[in-house]
């Protein structure tokens, strides 16, 4: 990727080896140290954009750029794909990062048909049917395993058909081996939500300013149900309480269209709205 100089200044250039041979000193004197602490996913992530700009950082500054998110915009570059969700199922979408991942499936199995990459895991909002519908066979094409807040996933091992409310889609659960999912992924901070169910979550992306929010935010103020088994409405007000402490630019909601920008204010709008209610 650096064999050879950032620019075509000819003699200037002729100091490009010893340029070459500093940056390789510069990184690896921090690389180790950095990336026990679970930060860069690889050093040409801090190399290559500091080529393009003619500059060799410092120890100092390569440590702030490998550590501080606000800093190295590479690091902490999110592309995420929407599969908008037809009828009663779910968004989809593939999240692909510091690691590829799926946020739930709907119910139509094909929709490996327009996953491109390979996917780590499946991670699922919560544990209804137009979310986990199709989980079983899309987690066995793509080979991925699965992973939801602890109290989602023991009923989708369960198959509790009841609170996955499967049976209002006149359909049945299998037993589904969902493990239990930890407080941080890829870069994104895994949010216990609950009130739509009592395991709800969001997935928040600090660099990004994105979160993934399932069933508990919609555009425009809107809210998911805490009518149906482990709902509650009281636990929602408190989840949207949370979601404010957040600074949130973009939404990537359960259903409805996705809010490019300005997700701030749709969870106050969420707020507002859930303490008419």
């Amino acid at each position: 990727m650096i064999n050879k100089p950032p620019c075509d200044c000819g003699a200037r250039c002729s100091k490009w080896n010893v340029r070459k041979k500093r940056i390789w000193r510069t990184v690896t004197a921090v690389t180790q140290d950095v990336q026990e602490r679970g930060y860069a996913a690889s050093v040409y992530d801090i190399i290559y954009p500091w080529i393009s700009y003619r500059h060799v950082p410092s120890r100092m500054m390569l440590r702030r750029l490998m550590t501080d998110p606000s800093k190295n915009s590479l690091k902490y570059m999110v592309e995420i794909e929407s599969f908008i969700g037809r009828g009663f199922s779910s968004n989809v979408f593939l999240v692909k990062g510091e690691k590829n991942f799926l946020v739930d499936t709907g119910t139509d199995p094909d929709i490996v048909k327009r996953i491109d990459c390979n996917i780590d895991r499946i991670i699922l909002t919560h544990r209804h049917y137009d979310h986990t519908g199709a989980l079983g066979e899309v987690g066995d094409k793509l080979n991925a395993p699965m992973y939801a807040h602890p109290l989602e996933a023991k009923a989708l091992r369960e198959a509790d058909d009841m609170s996955i409310i499967s049976g209002s889609f006149g359909k049945t659960m299998e037993p589904l081996d969902v493990m239990d999912i930890e407080d941080r992924y890829a870069g994104f901070h895994v949010i216990h939500t609950p009130g739509h169910t009592e395991g709800s979550i969001c997935l928040y992306h600090a660099g990004e300013k994105i979160l993934i929010s399932g069933d508990t935010v919609f555009p425009s103020g809107g809210i998911g149900r805490t009518d149906l088994p482990t709902g509650n409405m009281d636990d929602m007000v408190d989840s949207l309480k949370k979601l404010t402490e957040y600074d949130v630019d973009s939404i990537y909601p359960g259903h409805m269209r996705v809010v490019e920008s300005g997700g701030d204010r749709h969870i106050k709008m969420s707020l507002r709205y859930s303490t008419y209610l």
